[in-house]
């Protein structure tokens, strides 16, 4: 449908991931620690970069509204705080 470049802050821009479909969005992480996240459609539209300053060569996992992220450093999860 579309070719683009994606570039970050990271240190090189370098993908060994899957990009991973939720919510309507495609999600990506580079080896640079940068994820990006893409609108599902025929139409390039760049939602957000989101920057860990973290090497990674894993791909994202979604659980239950949560998104795990494996870097060289660390495994962090992301995601809304709930009030029980």
């Amino acid at each position: 449908m579309w070719e683009e470049r994606l570039t970050g802050k990271g240190k090189t821009t370098v993908n060994w991931s899957s990009a991973v479909l939720a919510g309507g969005n495609v999600y990506v992480i580079t080896q640079g620690g940068d994820t990006f996240v893409l609108k599902a459609s025929p139409k390039f539209e760049l939602i957000a970069v989101n920057p860990l300053d973290e090497s990674s060569n894993s791909s994202l996992a979604f659980s239950e509204g949560e998104i795990f992220i494996r870097t060289h450093e660390a495994l962090w999860c992301v995601g809304n705080s709930r009030l029980n």
